[in-house]
Formats: C-alpha cells, structure tokens, sequence
C-alpha cells in the first residue's frame, strides 16, 4: 500500500507500504497470493517484528538474512525470496533511496506466496491473543506481568 493508500504490485511482486498502520490492514490482501509470486512489505522495526514472529509460529523455522547492502530489494529481497521461497529482513539500499523514497526507518521484509494467506492468522496466534499489539506500547501503567515462557527459560537458565 502506498503513501498514496494504493496497493502497488504487478504478476509477480506484491509491493506495500505499511506507513503507521496495523499489521491487521494486510487481511485484506490474503489472496494476492493467488496472483504474485511474493510480496515486499515495507515496515518499521516494531512492524518487522510482529512479521518475523507471525513467520516463526507458522513455520517453526527462524530467519536468516545475508546482508550486503548491495542491491538490497532487488536481490536479498525479489531474488532471494523468489529462488529460495523462505522469507526474509531487508535493510533498503541506495536504489531504494534514491528511486522509492525508502525513509531512514524502513525495512523490507519479504516472503513468498505461501506464507501470504497465512500471515495474519500466524500475527493473532503470535501476538495478538497473548498481548502483543501494534503499535507497541511504550507506557506500561499497570504492574507488568512476567509471560510463562519467561519463568519456564528463566528457571531453565539457574538450573
């Protein structure tokens, strides 16, 4: 989705651009899948988080991203993705500076079809029914409670 509110895409990459909105917005793009072979989702960091955590749950695999800084989006990100077909983290190089506009804090983050109708449900088992939103809260008013995988790897950790 662009700046513009515009989903911006061709038959072979999905291209959108999350802005500040809620991750909950890419429902209604699920079936693009059925139509590109990948999608680039331009996020913030908190943003790339909540992905990467929808991807791990729904994969069981983490991500792993070689960085070059060299034709980021067209390589690590279109090339990578599509041979590959794992997703991954881009930081946005010079071409997509200059020519896309990408801001300082921006990140690409790719994945291929397969994952495209399963993200948002993977983004609510991950996140959303535990308590982790976007966007992220930054003042916690009430007691904050330790998660149970957190005494579970805590306890883990001494023994």
């Amino acid at each position: 989705m662009g700046s513009d509110g515009k989903v911006y895409k061709n038959e072979t990459v999905w291209f959108c651009y999350l802005g500040g909105k809620s991750l909950e917005e890419l429902k209604d793009y699920r079936d693009l899948g059925a139509r590109a072979d990948l999608a680039l989702i331009y996020c913030n960091s908190a943003q790339a988080m909540r992905l990467i955590q929808a991807t791990v749950y729904k994969t069981g695999e983490s991500i792993t991203t070689p960085l070059s800084g060299l034709a980021a989006s067209c390589v690590a990100g279109v090339l990578r993705t599509f041979i590959t077909r794992k997703p991954g983290l881009v930081v946005p190089g010079a071409g997509d500076r200059v020519y896309g506009a990408t801001q300082d804090h921006e990140l690409i983050f790719t994945m291929p079809k397969e994952l495209m109708r399963d993200i948002v449900p993977a983004l609510k088992k991950a996140g959303y029914e535990k308590g982790i939103r976007y966007p992220m809260p930054t003042n916690i008013t009430e007691p904050m409670t330790i998660p149970d995988a957190w005494k579970i790897l805590d306890s883990k950790l001494k023994q």
